[in-house]
């Protein structure tokens, strides 16, 4: 998305659009109180059509809502002052150089870093400073499109109160601007923090943040030229770059020159989005997850299915079933072993489960046991059950994959990986030092995509034929 972006929407839009535009604007004029707004912003809203139309798209076209949220708007503007706000008044602060704006991602969309892991709570100048850099941008750069940075690396606590000040702003005082919200480095100990911020992001109707929990994610996305040194990037923001890259204070419309818009090769609709960036080839990293309620008591991977019969739903039942049933060409087989699906995921709501699901069915159809371990890009977002296992030979077992649901927004461009070992070694603790000790001849190696199903949520009734049958799950089908 390119600094025009809201003029280039501007060209779309039908005369009637365009005509509920001048009706939003003219009951603004009639219904506001002149002393309680800028008029300025008055003026920008009458001459620069750019700007209310940015609240129309981000409320739906809503005529009624859009009204009222510019005239909210106009009266916080002035209440708030922000054109008496000056980088000078804040040169003292210690929060001075934990929240900017500077460079741009791939996109072309420019950043705005916020050290969450450097603020201190009780400090509320960052509010400020936060309302000075979405003013920046609206004057300067018609409301570009932004892509929020929030570093937590080291972090020991997260400030909700201005997380939540944030997303107000960008709701309804800086509609249209928040482009990707970026969470670099994560510890394990906020992960509850930020369920909390993304079910935020979702009640404002904006997209989930993209959680970067290794630090090579962040370089598909950002050029090491606009990354700062502590995310071993080669930008170092000094106090003396603060002063040279921002205003003395915040000039009004028209005082500034605007920048020359930016172009991408391709358009927004065909360009690859984040996920697919951070997740492709090249930058691919999976990582395993730890379910210890999935292995027996001794350490070792539990050879049967009949220990979670019991927390198997039927439908669950009837999915294992469905799939260990498929015709042969359903399945990725390679020597002694045969997996279903054969390429993608297909997550899907069943009943009696909260969250999406489907299923990995492996055969061990060798002479051997199969020692595997699943992994996936995103652990965060899934729940693997069982994560890593042995099956003996002749049998089956299956895995279970749970989407979160929360993370279904997100849900783009994940991976697993399925890796195999030929052995009779049982130990699941092993199979570290085991992969790296076989000769590649013992290995299986495949890379399966992950998907939402299209099709309707899978119900019992949906699964008539099913129903009198019971799945043997370590019965091996001959023909696969």
């Amino acid at each position: 998305m390119t600094e025009n972006s809201l003029n280039d929407r501007l060209l779309l839009l039908t005369i009637d659009r365009k005509n509920v535009l001048d009706e939003i604007i003219l009951a603004v004029n009639k219904s506001i109180n002149r002393a309680k707004v800028y008029e300025q912003d008055l003026d920008r809203l009458n001459n620069e059509i750019w700007w209310p139309l940015a609240f129309f798209l981000a409320h739906k076209e809503d005529v009624h809502v859009t009204s009222a949220v510019i005239q909210e708007c106009l009266r916080w503007r002035k209440c708030t002052n922000v054109y008496d706000l000056r980088l000078i008044e804040f040169v003292s602060s210690p929060e001075k150089l934990n929240i900017y704006l500077r460079g741009k991602d791939i996109y072309g969309n420019r950043i705005l870093w916020i050290k969450l892991n450097q603020h201190d709570p009780s400090e509320r100048t960052i509010d400020q400073l936060l309302i000075f850099w979405l003013e920046y941008n609206l004057k300067t750069f018609e409301m570009s499109p932004l892509t929020v940075v929030m570093d937590l690396s080291g972090a020991k606590n997260i400030d909700f109160t201005f997380l939540k000040f944030m997303v107000h702003c960008f709701k309804y005082f800086y509609p249209g601007c928040l482009a990707e919200t970026l969470i670099y480095g994560n510890p394990t100990r906020m992960h509850a923090s930020i369920r909390l911020f993304q079910t935020l992001l979702a009640n404002y109707e904006f997209p989930m943040a993209h959680e970067i929990t290794e630090k090579h994610q962040i370089h598909a996305f950002i050029r090491d030229s606009n990354l700062p040194e502590s995310m071993n990037g080669t930008d170092r923001y000094t106090m003396d770059d603060l002063i040279k890259s921002s205003p003395a204070n915040i000039l009004p419309s028209g005082e500034h020159p605007s920048a020359v818009a930016e172009t991408t090769n391709k358009p927004a609709e065909l360009r690859p989005s984040i996920d697919d960036i951070i997740s492709s080839k090249r930058f691919v990293r999976f990582e395993e997850t730890e379910d210890p309620d999935e292995m027996a008591p001794n350490g070792h991977a539990r050879s049967s299915s009949t220990a979670r019969k019991q927390s198997t739903t039927a439908m669950l039942r009837l999915l294992v079933e469905e799939k260990q049933n498929a015709e042969p060409f359903e399945w990725f087989e390679a020597d002694g072993i045969a997996i279903n699906p054969k390429e993608s995921l297909q997550l899907r709501q069943i009943d009696e489960e909260r969250d999406p699901v489907d299923i990995f069915v492996i055969k061990n159809t060798g002479n051997n046991g199969l020692l595997f371990k699943i992994k996936t890009t995103s652990p965060e977002k899934f729940r693997v059950r069982p994560s890593v296992g042995f099956i003996p030979p002749q049998e089956s077992d299956y895995v279970r994959i749970q989407l979160q649901n929360e993370y279904r927004p997100t849900l783009k461009a994940e991976r697993f990986l399925f890796m195999g070992i030929r052995t009779n070694n049982e130990n699941i603790e092993n199979f570290g030092t085991l992969w790296k000790e076989v000769p590649a001849s013992y290995k299986i190696e495949k890379t399966f995509n992950c998907h939402m199903a299209s099709s309707d949520p899978l119900t019992l009734a949906s699964a008539e034929s099913f129903r009198q049958r019971e799945p043997s799950i370590h019965s091996v089908n001959n023909e696969v």
